[in-house]
């Protein structure tokens, strides 16, 4: 959706109401939106996905490969936070912004 608020409000309602095993339909949905927004947005995206546990994973190792940076850092900012929920976000988020920018041997 274009309206940012109603954006964040479904995918948390979305994630809260998936039927067990269609997790990984769900997530494929919600990566869609991945590189979307600022970092705030970005965020409520993320924490969205990581609410579908491990069935995101696959996902965000497929949008890894998109020829999108924002696209590619988004996903590795978000694997960042699902294998460590307390880690800083942002600071993951500007590492992979800056490996997609460059590539990662620089």
């Amino acid at each position: 959706d274009q309206d940012d608020e109603v954006a964040r409000s479904a995918w948390r309602a979305a994630v809260a109401l998936v039927p067990a095993g269609d997790e990984g339909a769900l997530a494929a949905d919600l990566a869609t939106e991945l590189g979307r927004g600022e970092l705030q947005m970005q965020l409520s995206l993320s924490r969205a996905l990581t609410g579908l546990g491990e069935a995101v994973l696959p996902v965000l190792d497929a949008a890894g490969t998109s020829p999108n940076p924002r696209v590619r850092a988004h996903a590795d900012a978000t694997k960042q936070l699902w294998h460590d929920p307390d880690g800083g976000f942002a600071l993951s988020h500007e590492l992979a912004k800056r490996v997609a920018a460059i590539g990662p041997d620089a």
